[in-house]
C-alpha cells in the first residue's frame, strides 16, 4: 500500500516530505489511540447454548474477546467471524462475563 494515495496531501507532506518526492523513507511504530467512549457488548445471541456479541465504540483493534461463565475464575478464547463479531457455542450458565485484549493501531512518524 503506497502511504501517498493512504493520506491527504496534507498529511503526506507534514509525515514525508513534499509530493514531489514520490515515496519517503519514514519509520512507524504502532500505538493505542485514546478514547473516553465506553465499550458496549452487543448481544447477537444470548442462549445457554451460544453466545454472539460485537464490541462497540472500540478505537483500537480488539484482538481477541474471551468469555467466563463462572465469574472470571477461567477464560475461553471466542471465535471471531467474518462480520467481525465473536461467538461461543454451547457455553452454558445464563450470566456470562466478557474480557476484550487490544491491539495497538499504526501510527506513522517521520
Amino acid at each position: 500500500m503506497c502511504i501517498r494515495d493512504s493520506v491527504s496531501p496534507a498529511a503526506f507532506e507534514a509525515l514525508i516530505g513534499p509530493l514531489s518526492i514520490g515515496v519517503g523513507s519514514f519509520d512507524w511504530h504502532e500505538v493505542s489511540c485514546p478514547w473516553e467512549t465506553p465499550l458496549k457488548v452487543l448481544f447477537a445471541s444470548n442462549e445457554t447454548w451460544y453466545t454472539k456479541v460485537f464490541i462497540a465504540n472500540s478505537v483500537n483493534r480488539i484482538k481477541s474477546v474471551e468469555i467466563s461463565n463462572n465469574g472470571g475464575s477461567s477464560w475461553e478464547t471466542m471465535t471471531r467471524k467474518p462480520d467481525n463479531g465473536f461467538e461461543k457455542g454451547t457455553y452454558g450458565e445464563d450470566i456470562k462475563s466478557f474480557k476484550k485484549t487490544f491491539d495497538t493501531i499504526l501510527r506513522v512518524a517521520k
